[in-house]
């Protein structure tokens, strides 16, 4: 899968591109240049294009494939200059100027999600935003929202951050569970009491109401943890 890292973008200024990128077209071997360069992981970048001042006819009309060199970009203004050239030679080199703008579709909340709420598919909705505006952390796959739970309290149209999700709550914070500890072969069971919320595969801190010990826990499901160095248990 495609990785790359968001605040590279926003504070990366001037990144020249190697000269000899080519296309069919001026602003295909531009796309070209820019592509690896505004790839993020779950989300396809747009590019538009302005050129200022516009194209000069020379290159606008050409049919000949077309020859990029010294082409520079800034990724915070959006600003790009190149020189052009038919690979043809039927044109000299012409340097053009211009700006580029990249955007992402990021998915939201279409309404206010409450902490403990699970999102639902039909929650989720999508805005555009600035490629280069975006932070490090936001969920860009709808499909790590859907099934999840909010951490906190979710705001219509905002971007989410991971740091915002968690698995649905199966545990209650108070609520009691069974607590498994593993002794070789032996499985020993004990009443505990959670004291905190806690979704399936979350360590949680659970206090045994008889030792009245406090130990970390892995939750199982909405009944039961286990506790220490129990992985064929958790893993069930």
């Amino acid at each position: 899968m495609r990785h790359f890292s968001i605040l590279a973008l926003a504070f990366t200024l001037l990144l020249p591109v190697a000269s000899g990128a080519q296309a069919d077209t001026t602003s295909d071997a531009i796309h070209s240049a820019l592509n690896d360069r505004f790839e993020i992981e779950d989300a396809p970048v747009a590019i538009d294009i302005v050129y200022e001042p516009a194209l000069p006819a020379a290159l606008a009309d050409s049919a000949s494939p077309m020859g990029l060199q010294d082409f520079r970009f800034d990724r915070m203004s959006g600003k790009f200059s190149a020189v052009v050239a038919p690979l043809d030679g039927s044109a000299a080199t012409i340097s053009v100027t211009g700006y580029v703008k990249a955007t992402v579709e990021v998915p939201v909340v279409r309404r206010s999600v409450q902490r403990g709420e699970v999102i639902a598919d039909a929650d989720i909705d999508y805005v555009t935003m600035p490629a280069a505006g975006l932070t490090k952390g936001l969920v860009l796959d709808p499909g790590e929202l859907a099934g999840k739970a909010a951490k906190r309290t979710l705001h219509a149209g905002r971007a989410v951050r991971a740091v915002d999700l968690m698995a649905p709550i199966l545990v209650a914070r108070n609520s009691n569970v069974a607590m498994i500890y593993v002794v070789g072969t032996l499985q020993i069971t004990a009443r505990g009491r959670a004291l905190a919320d806690a979704g399936a595969g979350d360590t949680i801190l659970v206090l045994n109401t008889t030792s009245k010990k406090t130990v970390e826990a892995v939750v199982l499901d909405a009944n039961t943890v286990a506790v220490g160095n129990t992985p064929q248990i958790a893993q069930q």
